[in-house]
């Protein structure tokens, strides 16, 4: 979906974090901005997380239940394929054991983490796929991308891991639908 992370009523919205869970810029930024600011009281409580570890804090003024912070970004360096991929395993773990029915994650890694958006892609969807394999409370997985650029490569990953398969959203579906001309007889 090409839209703001921080407008999803999931239940869990997934934060790309450093490991100090300091809420700096990017995703982060914006969940401390328009969240306030009991989320980074909550990650201060919370302290220093190791990489590839995931944590849950309340919402805050966000239409979301709770917030994943997913620690994939060592502190003013780069994240990793291990982190990130554990990251978003754990950031799945976490959500599933609060009984999260739906989760949305941001591009993890890829802003100021700077890690390759294509490798992103890869891994995100990697990492549903393998999720929908165990028993789990979730059961819709949004990637929630606000640049054309990273939808793009989202989607594009995802026709190649489910060829054939329709990836028009229901609602814009549903609108084609309408606006087609009516079929001869």
């Amino acid at each position: 979906k090409q839209a703001d992370i921080t407008t999803m009523d999931t239940d869990a919205i997934v934060n790309s974090a450093n490991n100090d869970l300091i809420l700096g810029s990017d995703v982060s930024g914006a969940i401390r901005r328009l969240g306030g600011p009991k989320i980074q009281e909550e990650c201060h409580a919370i302290g220093t997380v190791p990489l590839g570890e995931a944590v849950v804090t309340g919402a805050g003024g966000l239409p979301c239940r709770f917030i994943v912070h997913a620690a994939v970004v060592p502190l003013g360096l780069w994240a990793d394929a291990r982190w990130v991929r554990n990251g978003v395993r754990n950031a799945f773990k976490r959500a599933a054991e609060r009984r999260a029915k739906s989760i949305s994650f941001p591009a993890i890694g890829h802003g100021a983490g700077a890690f390759p958006l294509d490798r992103c892609a890869e891994i995100l969807l990697d990492e549903a796929i393998q999720h929908f394999k165990t028993e789990s409370t979730i059961d819709e997985v949004y990637y929630v991308l606000a640049e054309p650029k990273s939808f793009a490569a989202f989607e594009e990953r995802l026709k190649e891991l489910l060829p054939g398969v329709d990836l028009t959203p229901p609602a814009q579906a549903a609108r084609m639908v309408e606006e087609s001309p009516p079929t001869p007889a």
